[in-house]
């Protein structure tokens, strides 16, 4: 089982928090095109909250499957969503005007 680390940046928590969603990563094209559905639906649904997501990337497979799903995401909303190098081991994908972080004067108090 590989666990990925799911990190979320609002204005609320400009350093992001973090989810851990459990699964094994596929070898199998059918498993894979699984995982890509489930990536999908799991950072589409937190790109639509927050307007950006982090996601790990430590390996060249690991950097496609957000630049394939950024694509299907622009698809299916009609809108860009752009992928980001965050860092060598993780990239951001956000909506057209969230690209950059908030402000630490923008963040809202708990």
């Amino acid at each position: 089982m590989t666990e990925i680390h799911i990190s979320t940046v609002n204005s609320a928590c400009p350093q992001g928090t973090t989810s851990r969603i459990r699964w094994g990563v596929p070898s199998r094209p059918a498993l894979s095109s699984r995982f890509r559905a489930v990536l999908f639906s799991e950072l589409g649904d937190r790109i639509a909250d927050r307007g950006r997501v982090r996601f790990p990337a430590y390996a060249p497979e690991g950097r496609r499957r957000p630049v394939t799903v950024a694509q299907r995401l622009t698809a299916y909303w009609g809108q860009q969503v752009f992928v980001e190098a965050e860092d060598l081991c993780r990239v951001r994908l956000c909506l057209a005007g969230r690209e950059t972080l908030p402000e630490p004067s923008e963040a809202r108090p708990r």
